[in-house]
């Protein structure tokens, strides 16, 4: 005869309840409540959802507990957060009472619970405090204090403080690119550089770098003298042997694009307009393919660059002319073109200012190289940043996740207390004391629910 033995049947937990606002809500008093909260039927939470801003909890724990980042917190998020404390303290229970530090010896016996103790003590020993047990809240708050800038820590990001003690020339560099092409923030709020951003900049360096050694030959500021004279004055030159060239196919054309002194007579007695005597021609049109150079036979809007243009390019250029035929100015256009084009491919990067010296320092001081190992150093310590950002979590969740379930999954702070984390001041209207005020982000939308509540509400 067998004998089957009965199977242990799980007994559920025992909630508490409390009677307030006219419904029964459950007490989380103790660790075995937040075991069993994944238990509990969501018909018995007083709220399903809230914002991650505009209450009375601190915005980073509630954008811990966001992992979505939706902006708001919602009831599978907050049971993660449970689960994820529960896996990490000893005693899940610390989260329920009030204070804002965490004692190394409440951190889990398992690997997890190891990591984070190791965290503990490398944070501690940054903060000079390497023989104290207990951190807080503060320790973790600011990033420069999480995060020296100094050290490395794991994302990639490499300010000039972390390479300054052992190459402070690498740590000039990295300054000069922050200010030539901005920079990515470092975990620590310092400004720095990503490997992305070094290897941008060492393509533009070595694009700039060829583009100098592509430089055409002879002097260049002559050159480039020559270029911009030649350029002030191309389309008005060009123009003139257009009008000499039409004049020596036909003579009967010279009357109509000669200088035409009429064109100026409704000027007589006037202030003369300067665009007017500009747009007249450059100089007398005649059949001779030619444009007199001298002071007296030019327009005298167009005399000064005239005389840049002899002065600066062509005599440089071409030896000195007192006239400049068609033949030598197309000879001038094509001893400036080269200048041109090369003008024209520069690279547009902030490192076309840079010095040919600076350029070359990079390339053969293997800047790129070095910027590269930092960043791989950088990297390296990821994961301890990563435990460093789980303790941070961890303390924040100690401090304020009791909170976000008394004003969550039931509203004793509420109901009990002076103060509940969604009310926003107190309302004086009529000579009466309103503390229910909440804040409304878009008092519309609200609006189409808020009637549903069978409340009278107000907007301020």
């Amino acid at each position: 005869m067998s004998t089957t033995l009965p199977t242990a049947v799980a007994r559920p937990h025992p909630w508490r309840f409390w009677r307030a606002g006219r419904c029964d809500q459950p007490l989380i008093e103790h660790a075995d409540d937040l075991r069993a909260l994944a238990d509990l039927d969501p018909k018995l939470w007083v709220a399903l959802a809230c914002p991650t801003r505009g209450l009375a909890i601190d915005e980073a724990t509630l954008r811990a507990i966001d992992t979505d980042g939706d902006g708001r917190v919602q009831r599978p998020e907050v049971l993660a957060a449970v689960q994820w404390v529960r896996q990490r303290l000893r005693d899940p229970g610390l989260v329920l009472q009030p204070g804002d530090t965490l004692p190394l010896s409440a951190l889990a016996e398992d690997e997890a619970g190891q990591r984070l103790r190791q965290a503990a003590l490398t944070l501690l020993a940054r903060a000079g405090r390497p023989d104290a047990d207990v951190l807080a809240v503060a320790d973790v708050v600011d990033p420069a204090q999480l995060f020296p800038p100094n050290l490395p820590n794991g994302d990639g990001v490499v300010p000039p403080e972390l390479v300054k003690a052992d190459d402070p020339a690498l740590a000039a560099w990295i300054e000069r690119l922050l200010a030539d092409d901005g920079h990515a923030t470092d975990r620590s709020g310092a400004p720095g550089i990503t490997q992305a951003q070094l290897d941008a900049v060492d393509a533009d360096v070595r694009a700039v770098l060829a583009w100098h050694e592509a430089q055409p030959e002879g002097d260049p500021a002559v050159l480039q003298a020559a270029w911009e004279a030649v350029q002030a004055v191309a389309d008005k030159v060009d123009d003139h042997f257009a009008r000499c060239r039409l004049v020596a196919f036909d003579a009967r054309l010279q009357a109509s694009l000669d200088w035409v002194p009429d064109a100026l007579a409704p000027a007589a007695g006037e202030r003369l307009d300067p665009s007017a005597l500009a747009a007249l021609p450059l100089a007398r049109v005649t059949a001779q393919l030619a444009l007199p150079l001298a002071p007296d036979a030019i327009n005298p809007a167009w005399a000064p660059a005239l005389q840049a243009l002899r002065e600066q390019a062509v005599t440089p250029l071409l030896g000195p002319r007192d006239m400049l035929t068609s033949a030598d100015w197309a000879a001038l256009r094509e001893r400036v073109k080269p200048w041109g084009d090369w003008l024209a491919a520069r690279p547009a990067t902030p490192a076309v200012a840079w010095t040919v010296e600076a350029l070359r320092a990079w390339v053969d001081g293997g800047v790129a190289d070095r910027l590269r190992a930092a960043v791989a150093r950088d990297e390296q310590a990821a994961p301890l940043a990563e435990d460093l950002l789980d303790l941070r979590r961890l303390l924040l969740l100690r401090r304020d996740l009791g909170t976000l379930l008394r004003n969550f999954v039931n509203f004793t702070d509420f109901y009990r207390t002076a103060w509940a984390a969604f009310q926003a001041g107190t309302l004086f209207i009529d000579q009466r004391e309103c503390r229910l005020c909440l804040p409304v982000v878009d008092a519309a939308a609200h609006a189409q629910l808020a009637g549903y509540s069978g409340m009278f509400l107000l907007y301020g």
